[in-house]
């Protein structure tokens, strides 16, 4: 193939030295089993080798900012374009960036603002005027100095030299001795800016703002004259009714962002959002009571000597201890709680003790856990200085401040960005881009997706439909765009929305590359590369390269909505809100698998996880599944014994959550090797095996195998710990062996290569059968459960209830189908099956014809 991209000798992790030549400007899919070397020939290959050499061309003052990724495992890559990587889990933990970010639209708006705002005046909303301050400075030349061939505006040598520097000198300066009007000399007082004629005097403001001067005062006379007079810049803006009044150079472009100390509110420090210790985390469990420890801070090791001092000041205040705390929270209560009484200092005493250690990363996630984020009362949530978001646009007489703005929903912004008339100037490109970018949001389901809405909490699929706006909006031709599964979560008809943007970024002389599982855009890309035959090192080959020539029938992928009529509906609500979209009426079936599709399907989920899901959750438990959640009453009918949400999300695991621990496996990989001869010798302990315990974490890096930098307004750097080299253990326990693998590889290997050091309950043996009917024993001991994918995480966490065999529960699965073909998505047939058999019930949101096939009931509700 002549015009391609030829890979060669590929072998990055399972890959068994590809070759592959892959089109240039054209769709390719990249498909095949979950395992099988797809992202390893993709991501870890071409993309890590892109970006290793883009980074390398950089200067090295600016290479600092980034690790270096190591060279791919291939033996040469041409060419190697330009390239953009669409992950499929999002990976954002900082707390600045939000959803205008990943768009592309934010610096567009500061631009747009910065460029074509107003300022008004804060009590009369009229827009303020120049000062007409040269008034004063014609009359005193039309009255002294009409006669004069021209008039010579100076400044002082002090002035003019921190102005213009040294090396540039003007042509005439003004001597005091003389008081005359002489050539340039160094050694004068004053010297020259610019002269006009009497009848120019109107130009006098122009030059003065071309010329940007430090001072505000300067001096002018006529070519005859012996005097100097003078005069003052005073470069304001006020307003016609009242003082109110500010500087030309009020606002400067980067006082319009938050990611730089001038332009972030001091409130927030251009977050948006403020922490507050909230009551609903500092009591997580209303039905406990004092006694049983419904104030959890005095449970643990750090406070728990106090809980003594508080239960006795509690019993002086007549307080039931024994009563659900829901029953006490009264004023008095929290008051004793919060300031304390006696001898019990309060809460908010301990915390001011707390916030002297944050220094230690386990306070500040301990403090972080009581905290919860309110909206910033000085910038409100937009990010800037109070007073650049005040800065307004008339949107057709709409008067729209920036900070009002920057917290829209994207349709209400495409609503006020619509308004806007051609004017043949510069705004017309800044606006059409702003409308490109909306369009493309709106055109794949995110049209209420608020602007100021945290990258972070974004979920998987509203993160990769961000950034696939920004993609999808891109200009430019000559580049490698590489996306892993990007139609999830998305309908037919959003499907094919996605791929005529994709047909248009290719027809613009780009390339498109899809590791991809869904059947609409496999068999309408113009390639298909099929790698395998199977997962792990069953995989990694080239099973087949080839044309696509297939005519896409539309009508096979349709999902038929089941007759509602057929379903029996034991839960019928109405009126739902999610955000602002209302769901008039939602009939539910509490029996068999039901499927949710459709379009706008985040909406939809989220309805029914927060809402229903939530709801009935609580009626079990007493406690919601998700925080700051609406709870209904009128209408919930609940005999489950339990409701479980299996999606996306991390769940409760942290940074240091692994596969291994769990699945509960990494407890058997360690006592396999504190079993070990050299294990005993030394006197090891199963600690010494665990990057959690003190007796094994390198100390260095505290067992995260990676030491951070913490950078104002820019993202952490992350550096390999320069002692255990990334491996987390202390080197000495790391490089122990059993003959055939060492502790750090064993933990790093696939399952599939260690599971037979492993002693086998039948429980773990039950673990074991289900990473391997769900394909995932290609999955490390120690591989984060943050670096997983969407689909990675549903599959571990389904496993990890399982193995518990689930009765008469809900069972709410969101994009189960994600990271899995049709083959494979086979055996979840058999697991919803004997799930139903036990008495659950299962409801799943997915867009698969597959899932479709095999559920009982398939609704797609009416927005």
């Amino acid at each position: 193939m002549k015009n391609s991209i030829k890979v060669r000798g590929a072998s990055t992790n399972n890959l068994k030295n590809v070759d592959i030549d892959i089109p240039i400007n054209e769709i390719t899919s990249v498909v095949g089993p979950s395992g099988s070397g797809k992202s390893s020939l993709v991501f870890h290959t071409i993309v890590t080798e892109s970006k290793r050499r883009f980074l390398n061309s950089l200067p090295n003052d600016v290479k600092f900012f980034w690790n270096m990724p190591q060279s791919a495992s291939v033996d040469s890559i041409t060419p190697v374009m330009p390239v953009w990587a669409l992950a499929q889990s999002n990976p954002i933990i900082g707390s600045r960036p939000n959803a205008s970010d990943l768009f592309g639209i934010f610096d567009h708006i500061q631009r747009f603002y910065y460029h074509h705002s107003k300022v008004v005046c804060p009590d009369h909303d009229l827009e303020l005027k120049q000062d007409d301050h040269w008034l004063e400075v014609e009359n005193k030349i039309n009255k002294k100095f009409m006669d004069s061939k021209s008039i010579h505006f100076f400044t002082t040598k002090e002035n003019y030299r921190e102005s213009f520097g040294t090396e540039m000198n003007p042509s005439r300066s003004f001597s005091i001795l003389d008081n005359k009007i002489k050539a340039f000399d160094n050694e004068h007082e004053y010297f020259e800016l610019f002269r006009i004629k009497v009848k120019d005097t109107s130009k006098i403001s122009k030059k003065i703002a071309e010329l940007g001067l430090k001072s505000l005062k300067i001096y002018f006379c006529g070519l005859e004259s012996s005097e100097l007079e003078e005069a003052f810049i005073n470069d304001s803006f006020s307003c016609p009714k009242c003082d109110f009044s500010i500087t030309k150079n009020f606002i400067e472009l980067e006082q319009l962002s938050p990611f730089n100390a001038a332009g972030a509110c001091s409130g927030c420090n251009g977050h948006g959002m403020k922490l507050f210790y909230d009551r609903e985390k500092i009591v997580k469990n209303a039905n406990l009571s004092l006694e049983e420890g419904a104030l959890h801070m005095l449970e643990g090791k750090r406070f728990g000597s106090f809980k003594s001092d508080f239960i006795r000041e509690c019993k002086k205040q007549n307080l039931d201890i024994k009563k659900p705390f829901y029953k006490l929270a009264t004023k008095k209560t929290w008051e004793i709680i919060e300031k304390g009484k006696g001898n019990f200092p309060g809460t908010e005493e301990l915390l001011k003790y707390l916030e002297t250690k944050r220094y230690k990363s386990s306070v500040r996630i301990y403090l972080r856990g009581l905290q919860s984020e309110k909206i910033c009362d000085e910038c409100e949530g937009s990010r800037v200085l109070a007073k650049s978001s005040k800065l307004v646009h008339f949107f057709e007489g709409e008067k729209i401040s920036y900070g009002y703005i920057l917290t829209r929903k994207v349709k209400e912004l495409y609503r006020l960005f619509k308004l806007l008339k051609k004017k043949n100037d510069e705004s017309d490109f800044k606006v059409s881009a702003i409308l490109n970018i909306l369009e493309t949001a709106i055109s794949i389901g995110l049209e209420n997706l608020e602007l100021s809405k945290k990258a972070k909490r974004l979920t998987s699929s509203e993160y990769q439909r961000s950034l696939l706006v920004k993609i999808l909006s891109y200009e430019g031709s000559g580049s490698l765009f590489v996306l892993d599964e990007p139609a999830l979560g998305l309908s037919l008809k959003e499907q094919q929305k996605l791929f005529e943007c994709l047909t248009k970024i290719k027809n613009q002389g780009n390339t498109i590359l899809l590791v991809e599982h869904n059947l609409f855009l496999i068999e309408s890309s113009d390639y298909v590369i099929e790698v395998g035959p199977g997962a792990g090192h069953l995989g990694g080959e080239i099973v087949s390269a080839k044309q696509n020539k297939k005519k896409v029938n539309i009508n096979k992928f349709e999902i038929i909505k089941s007759n509602e009529r057929a379903i029996k509906h034991n839960l019928k609500l109405e009126n739902i809100v999610v955000e602002d979209i209302v769901f008039r009426k939602v009939n539910l079936s509490l029996n068999g698998i039901t499927l949710f599709y459709g379009d706008k399907m985040s909406y939809k989920a989220k309805m029914i996880k927060e809402v229903i899901a939530n709801s009935l959750y609580y009626h079990i438990h007493k406690e919601s599944l998700y925080e700051k959640s609406l709870v209904i009453d009128k209408g919930i009918k609940n005999n489950f014994e339990n409701v479980i949400v299996i999606d996306s999300s991390q769940g409760r695991t942290t940074s240091r959550s692994t596969v291994g621990t769990l699945l509960g496996l990494s407890a058997l990989m360690r006592d396999y090797f504190v079993s070990l001869p050299v294990s005993k010798s030394l006197a090891l302990e199963k600690g010494h095996f665990s990057t959690n315990s003190e007796l094994g974490k390198c100390t260095t890096c505290d067992g995260k195998g990676i030491n951070e930098v913490e950078m104002n307004f820019l993202e952490d750097i992350r550096i390999t710990c320069s002692d255990c080299g990334g491996k987390k253990l202390k080197s000495y326990i790391s490089n122990i062996t059993d003959g055939t693998h060492t502790v750090y590889e064993a933990f790093n290997l696939p399952i599939s290569e260690v599971k037979n050091k492993l002693k086998l309950t039948p429980k773990y043996r039950k673990i074991l059968d289900y990473l391997e009917l769900m394909n995932l024993s290609y999955l490390t001991l120690d591989r984060t459960i943050q670096s997983l994918s969407g689909g990675e995480k549903q599959r571990i966490k389904l496993i990890t209830y399982l193995e518990k065999n689930i009765e008469n529960s809900l069972l709410v699965f969101e994009n189960i189908s994600s990271g899995l073909s049709m083959a494979e998505l086979s055996s979840f047939q058999g697991i919803f099956a004997s799930l139903k058999d036990r008495g659950n019930t299962v409801w799943v949101l997915d867009q698969s014809p597959f899932i479709a096939k095999v559920s009982d009931h398939r609704i797609n509700f009416d927005i």
